[in-house]
């Protein structure tokens, strides 16, 4: 098979190219603890997760596909929210909501509203900053005196 691993190889042999059917989404996910379903097939170098729009070669967004597919139309100048973003603790988990595609996590919101929602929660998870969340360790009280120890007040 040349360097493509078995188990990813064999998950696309004998299904349609879209999902019809919550089953068929659910084999294209990984569920995680906190009730997201993660899209696993490919993504568009943002976080977002991509599949073939149906009856041709484009690519749409998958959550914009689990919407029409599973919850109905998307009106006209509307974005679909992850809900699912507005329960994370961490920043990290911000980003990985971008691949849940279970269609309870979904909403229709215009864009302006889907906007609003985004800097809310990034705001929320920013401040107060929490270095130990960005690098993953403790940090000393003042990282940069190591650095420049004769900086000027």
């Amino acid at each position: 098979m040349g360097g493509v691993c078995p188990w990813w190889h064999g998950k696309g042999r004998g299904r349609s190219s879209q999902p019809t059917t919550i089953e068929e989404l659910l084999d294209r996910c990984v569920v995680c603890p906190s009730g997201c379903w993660l899209f696993i097939g490919g993504d568009s170098g943002n976080g977002y997760g991509r599949i073939l729009r149906p009856g041709t070669r484009n690519a749409m967004a998958a959550h914009r596909y689990v919407h029409e597919q599973f919850i109905g139309p998307i009106p006209p100048g509307f974005d679909v929210d992850h809900l699912c973003a507005g329960w994370v603790d961490q920043i990290a988990h911000l980003f990985l909501t971008r691949r849940c595609v279970r269609p309870e996590h979904l909403e229709a919101v215009p864009a302006q509203e889907n906007q609003r929602r985004k800097y809310e929660r990034r705001a929320r998870l920013m401040v107060p900053l929490r270095p130990e969340i960005i690098i993953g360790a403790e940090c000393d009280d003042d990282p940069f005196e190591e650095r420049w120890p004769a900086r000027i007040s």
